[in-house]
């Protein structure tokens, strides 16, 4: 009975262990080696103030910053090319109401393909434009 116990005990602390040292790991990251990243993210990322009621929006991010918010939110994903990136996202919050908008600069030499799909209450656009040297794709998804 006392060898079933120190088992259990053993491989309880191993388990509690684990999820510390892997919790450890995530603040280290998140805190310390992105800190910077995040903070430059937090200044840029605002509240959408109309459309659906809740949401946010950021300019000109960089590269880099797009793809930490895509770590945790399911935002399009864009060539690792793109720069001078702006988002809008805005959600209902009891229904599946959403929009979504991206528009991001490309080099001028990029072959970007037009969208246009609409099927009963869901539609996506994509389009573009030349700019100076640079291509301004735009995006844009909507859910009703």
């Amino acid at each position: 009975m006392k060898k079933r116990i120190k088992i259990s005990v053993i491989l309880m602390l191993l388990i509690s262990l684990y999820f510390y040292v892997d919790y450890s790991i995530k603040i280290y990251t998140n805190r310390v080696a992105n800190g910077e990243l995040r903070n430059g993210i937090m200044e840029k990322v605002s509240p959408v103030k109309n459309g659906l009621g809740f949401g946010t929006k950021a300019n000109n991010l960089t590269r880099k910053e797009y793809s930490e918010i895509t770590k945790v939110s399911w935002f399009k994903k864009i060539p690792n090319t793109a720069e001078n990136i702006d988002y809008r996202y805005s959600y209902e919050g009891f229904l599946p109401d959403y929009s979504f908008s991206v528009s991001y600069d490309l080099p001028k030499e990029s072959q970007v393909d037009t969208l246009n799909f609409v099927d009963g209450s869901f539609s996506k656009k994509q389009s573009f434009k030349v700019v100076g040297d640079k291509v301004r794709v735009s995006y844009y998804e909507l859910q009703m």
